[in-house]
Formats: C-alpha cells, structure tokens, sequence
C-alpha cells in the first residue's frame, strides 16, 4: 500500500520536477550565452578595464542572468551587470553605480578604521556593517557611542536606521584572507560568514542622525536561537507553575534587548496562558512575563508577571520598557 501510494506522488510530482529541471538547463544555456555578450560589451566599451569574476542565473525569481566583473584600479568596485532580464540597465550605467557603491565602502571603511573598529564584513543589501571591537560592561556605552558617531559620519544624514553588528576581533582573526577577491566580494563571501556566524553577535541599531543606539540585541543563529528560547521557556513554566500549577507559555514577544549598561543581560518576554484551552480550541495567552537572562539564557533576576495584556480585540499591550521592569 505504502509502495503504491509513493508511486502516485512520484508520478504526481513528475511533471513538476521535469518543468524544473528543464527551466534550469535552459537557464544555465541562456546564461552562458549572456556572458559572452557581457564580455564582448565590456570589451567594446571598457577596453582593457573589466574582468569577469563569475556569473549566474537569476532564475526562477527574475529572467536572464548576472555577471560579475572586477574593474580595473578599484579593488572596492564590483559591476553587477544585468542581461536578458525585464529590469536591466546598460554596461556604462552598471560601471557608473560600481563606482559609487565603491566610493561609499571606501568612506565606511575609513571611517570605522579610523575609530579603531575595523569593517570584517558587510552586508551590502542592508547596509549593515560588521566591525570587530570589544565589548565589556565597563566600556559598552562609551564604545557604542564611538560607534555611533561613525554612523553619523558614515550615512550623512540618511533618513533610515542603521545596524551595526559587532563581533569579539578574536573571532575576527580567523576569517580567511581571500586577498585575490575584490572588497565587496571579500567581506560577502561564504568562508567568511562560516566563520562570523559561529556565535553570536551583538547588533546596535541608530535612528538618523543619532549616536546613541535605540536598542542593542544579540543575533543568533538559527539553531543558537532555538536552544536560547528554549532553555528560557522552559525556565520561565517551572516558575509561572508555582503560582499557576497548570500555566503554559507559548513564545517570546518582541526583541530580547541588552540590559543598559550590559553585554552580558537581556531583557525580553514571554506570553502565557494560565491553563491549556480545552481540546480544539486554541489557547490564547492573555498574560506576559518580563524576565531577563544571560547569554546563555540563564535567569538573573526575578520575573514580573503582566496581567490582562490582550484587550478586547485580541491586541497585546505590554510597558515599553522591559529593562526596568526587571532585575539586572
């Protein structure tokens, strides 16, 4: 039965599988064919000044494919050209946006070089750099500041928020060189976030203009993530039963922010319900939990229970500021 059923999903699925296969093989052709048009166009318009780094296809989420060149005396520019897609520009325009995405790495990398925090990696897309500098809790407000008065100098009056990770530099010493990659390239590259992401960062966010961050958190990867929440769930229903015997939590709300003052606390919250809803209903937490833990997710202090956090048309009300309303 089992042997039958799994043939009729294969068969099922077979067009499917075969649509795709397709659609890849015809898009590595058709992006092969754009590499060498980009290369004839880089030759005829930038004789002598574009390398081609590499190429891929932008399917299934655009059509066409692109290409990637190196120019010539600028080891911060990389040109991203587009070819087939709806949404292309010409080679000249794509030179002319590669030159000044490189001017702008050069002045964050001046900028937060100069403060003594060197950029390990960038994510372009976000404009979130990663600088390697050490973070205690006698030297975090003063360090975060610096770092801020380097956005400032940095973003010039952009009008979004800018994040800034921060990493220990004795992490930052193992990533890979790559010296033969063009800036952008290395401070994207996979060996690099391997390393980076192998524990977490602290992330400060700062408003437009402003040199004090609005919060600092830890990010985390996936599977840090998971581990933190759980060991805190599971702390936080051993407490909330010796005043609820039958309480469940059912997740964390909003950001797990640094305690002012702290690298080493986090301040955030939980919802719970007092008792499990009744089978086939689900359970609606109505309360909240402020608790603030350690890095590992251990309980430093002694949680504060929220009553009554959810109003009448379902929506959650909690104080704003979770650090003063519990213990450091």
């Amino acid at each position: 039965m089992n042997r039958s059923r799994r043939a009729v999903d294969l068969a099922a699925s077979a067009p499917g599988l075969i649509i795709g296969a397709l659609g890849a093989g015809l898009s590595a052709t058709a992006t092969r064919k754009h590499r060498r048009q980009a290369e004839r166009a880089a030759e005829a318009e930038f004789p002598g000044q574009l390398r081609v780094l590499g190429s891929r296809t932008l399917f299934p989420q655009n059509t066409g494919s692109e290409i990637t060149f190196a120019l010539a005396g600028d080891p911060e520019a990389v040109v991203r050209l587009r070819v087939g897609t709806r949404d292309g520009t010409g080679l000249a325009e794509a030179v002319a946006a590669a030159r000044a995405r490189a001017d702008d790495l050069r002045r964050l990398l001046a900028v937060f070089t100069g403060q003594g925090c060197p950029v390990v990696a960038y994510q372009s897309a976000h404009r979130r750099p990663w600088v390697a500098t050490g973070l205690t809790n006698e030297n975090s407000a003063e360090r975060l500041r610096e770092i801020g008065e380097c956005v400032r100098a940095w973003t010039a009056g952009a009008p979004t928020t800018t994040q800034v990770a921060i990493v220990r530099p004795e992490l930052a010493r193992r990533v890979p060189d790559e010296a033969d990659l063009p800036v952008p390239l290395r401070l994207d590259s996979r060996r690099r976030w391997a390393v980076l992401l192998a524990e977490p960062a602290h992330v400060a966010s700062y408003p437009p203009g402003v040199a004090e961050p609005s919060v600092v958190y830890l990010t985390r990867s996936f599977q840090q993530r998971h581990a933190f929440e759980a060991r805190v769930s599971e702390q936080a229903a051993r407490w909330l039963r010796q005043r609820y015997p039958e309480a469940v939590v059912l997740h964390s709300h909003g950001l797990w922010s640094l305690v002012p003052g702290r690298v080493d606390r986090s301040a955030g919250r939980l919802l719970f319900a007092e008792r499990q809803a009744p089978r086939g209903t689900a359970t609606r937490p109505e309360h909240a939990l402020t608790v603030t833990v350690d890095n590992n997710g251990t309980f430093t202090g002694t949680p504060v229970v929220h009553r009554d956090v959810r109003d009448e048309r379902g929506s959650i009300t909690l104080p704003t500021d979770p650090q003063g309303r519990s213990p450091k």
